[in-house]
């Protein structure tokens, strides 16, 4: 391989460079491992926070939750 192929851009690796938010990646760096592993921990909680939520939401039953008997009564449907 030759200096100028050397130099020319991998078209794969500038396709995917163009989606990323490099202001958000210097900003990490700028964080202690502390900090970033305390960032990852509250990340990891929100996640098991949303599986959490999900679940109990496919744990309802449906046909309760849509009849528009129900959403008439607890007002859902207003302003739709």
């Amino acid at each position: 391989m030759n200096e100028r192929e050397r130099r020319r851009p991998d078209p794969v690796i500038e396709a995917y460079r163009a989606g990323i938010d490099r202001t958000l990646l210097r900003e990490n760096l700028k964080l202690t491992p502390e900090e970033r592993i305390l960032k990852l921990m509250e990340l990891q909680r929100l996640a098991e926070e949303l599986r959490r939520a999900g679940e109990a939401v496919r744990a309802q039953d449906f046909d309760s939750i849509y009849d528009p008997e129900n959403l008439l009564a607890e007002g859902g449907s207003e302003g739709r």
